[in-house]
Parts: C-alpha cells; structure tokens; sequence
C-alpha cells in the first residue's frame, strides 16, 4: 500500500548527507561500476540533474523514479515474536517520481512468487542470514510475510530504473534483482532504527500515555537529517514511518541523501505510541 496524495515540496540541497550504512551488510552488488558518471558533468543526486541524463548512465541515474521511500511498521501482534517486540519493521523500499507521483508493477518479467522466495533467498542465493533476517523483521499484519515481499517487489522493486537485468556487470542470475532488492531493503532499514531513536529521546511505548507529533517528528528528523512522514492508524496510534531519500548512482550501490517527507502526516498533534501485543 502506498500513500497518493502528496504536497508540493522544494527540495533541501545544503543539507548533510546522512548516508545509509552498509557495513553490517558488506557483501557486493553485481552491478556496473558507476565512476564514469561520478567522474561527468552529468553527476548528480537523483532529482537533480541539470539537464537529460544521457542513456549510457541509465545505470547510475534514477530518472524515472527518483525519490525513495524507506517505510516502517508499527502496527501488527508480536505475540508469536517477541524478538520485533522492539522494532518498526520492514514494510519495504518505494520510488516515486520526482513530483510526488509513482508507477508501479513495471516489469512482468521480473516478478516473484511468495511460494518461492523461501528456496530463492535460502539455497539459491545461498543466504540463510537474510532470510532470517526477513523472517523476523519484514512481517505482514494481514497473511503471510512471503506474500508481503511478493508484493513490495513486485509492485515497488521492478520499477527502479537502475534494478534491472541490463544493469548487471556480468553472469546475471535468474531473480538476482529480486535477491539484491531485498538485500537493500534489509540494509536501508538496519540503517533506521526507529525505536532506539524514539527510545533516546525519552519517547517510549505506553498504553497510557500520549506524546506530541512534534515531539517524535524531531526527534526522528534530528538523526535522519531531514523531515520524517509518521503515520497513525484510526485510533491515532502511531503505526508507520517513511524516511525520504534521493540517490546518487544506482540504487544497490550509489549514496543515499535524505530529504524532507513529501506528505503531511495523518496524525493528530497528540498521538498515541502503544505497545506491541
């Protein structure tokens, strides 16, 4: 599910990069080296181009789709995992255009089925640890966390300029894309961790109290580096959060920028932070 309605915005150019760690994920993309358009006139974060971006930098340059959304949860029953009892987790990696606008399920050939993506990840990629990862931390609150992927994929994943089969270096393997885009998305959202944050600024799950909108909006946006979404459910519970992005380069390897949200928020100036069940 994605937000459509979206407010105007100017982006923030002199704010401080606050880069997206990679290091608790250091293995490498197989994907073409993107020096050669560092090193042109035509470098530049997503959104940012001064002009068309020549097709030979399709790889390095997200034109289509260049702002990233990392969204988080807050909203589903822990009761059989209390391991995520004390984390937002995953609800997945988007890309809208640069107006606020977006595409969605752009590559049919691409697209991954839930009943596989257990064997996909665990012995055809041969990575258990992020498959477990995944198992833990990338829940869905309405069926199986395999049809959530499927979906987020699908929907969200096919659809970054720079994610594609062209985009590889060499032997590309069948669903390598799928692979690497959950691979990202892991290491986007270790980069987060909006509880800790939350959680250092005195702001902790409470079943009787209430906090300020603002007060959790800054204290997210102070170590973002830029304006947070949050999102509340009907209950004016908090339940989700979006960090904005632009990128330089490709989307598995370039620099990730944070900017403002490009939504207002839902919520009400008082909200709710709850305990997970």
């Amino acid at each position: 599910m994605q937000f459509s309605t979206f407010t105007f915005f100017t982006f923030l150019t002199t704010i401080t990069a606050f880069p997206v760690d990679t290091s608790k994920r250091s293995e490498s993309y197989n994907v073409k080296s993107c020096s050669a358009f560092y090193d042109s006139q035509y470098a530049a974060f997503s959104c940012h181009a001064s002009g068309t971006v020549p097709s030979k930098y399709s790889c390095c340059y997200e034109a289509k789709n260049g702002v990233v959304l990392h969204t988080q949860f807050w909203d589903y029953d822990t009761n059989e995992n209390s391991d995520a009892s004390t984390k937002f987790t995953i609800h997945g990696l988007w890309n809208d255009k640069c107006d606020g606008s977006y595409e969605q399920y752009c590559n049919d050939d691409l697209e991954v089925k839930a009943a596989n993506l257990d064997n996909l990840i665990g012995n055809t990629f041969d990575d258990q640890d992020l498959l477990n990862t995944m198992k833990t931390y990338w829940l869905n609150n309405g069926g199986t966390s395999e049809s959530l992927w499927e979906h987020e994929y699908n929907k969200h994943g096919t659809c970054f300029s720079t994610l594609q089969p062209s985009c590889y270096a060499s032997n590309y393997q069948n669903y390598e894309t799928a692979y690497d885009f959950y691979r990202k998305v892991v290491e986007v959202w270790e980069s987060r961790p909006t509880y800790d944050w939350l959680s250092s600024a005195g702001i902790t799950p409470s079943s009787d109290d209430t906090y300020s909108l603002s007060d959790i909006q800054d204290a997210l946006s102070q170590k973002h580096g830029a304006q947070v979404y949050v999102g509340c459910s009907d209950s004016d519970a908090v339940n989700q959060i979006y960090y904005y992005y632009n990128i330089e380069g490709n989307v598995l390897t370039g620099k990730y920028k944070s900017i403002d949200t490009l939504t207002d928020s839902n919520c009400p100036d008082t909200v709710r932070y709850l305990p997970k069940n």
